[in-house]
Parts: structure tokens; sequence; C-alpha cells
């Protein structure tokens, strides 16, 4: 479980090599890396967006989001 805003969601994230498969599910919708196709997302009426570059950041040690090099 992640904390966003205040409110949990589940955090899943496949380590692939050079990209990872990032998903995130929350009470409205989701939110998927571009490995993952979103007109199915539609065509089932579910809310969901598609995030590019996720492969370039990295959580450090204390949780904090940073940017990898």
């Amino acid at each position: 479980m992640i904390e966003i805003q205040g409110k949990k969601a589940l955090g899943v994230v496949i380590e692939l090599g050079k990209a990872p498969i990032v998903f995130i599910r929350a009470d409205l919708g989701f939110i998927m890396c571009g490995f993952l196709d979103i007109s199915v997302a539609n065509n089932i009426g579910k809310t969901c967006a598609k995030v590019m570059g996720v492969a370039c950041l990295v959580r450090d040690r204390g949780n904090r989001l940073i940017r990898r090099h």
C-alpha cells in the first residue's frame, strides 16, 4: 500500500531491467505505465491514466522520490 494525498492506494512495481511496469489502483480508478493498454480500460468504462518516463524515477532510503541519472 502507498499513500497519495492522505489516501491509501495499491502500488505495484515490476522490475524488468531497462524499465519497470508500474500500476497504482485507488478508489476512483488507476494509473498504469505505457506497457499496458489504455483502450481496454476505456472500453469497460474504467477511469485510468497512462504515465511515461517512470524508468528514471526511484525512491531513496527515506522513501523520497528522486530522478535516476
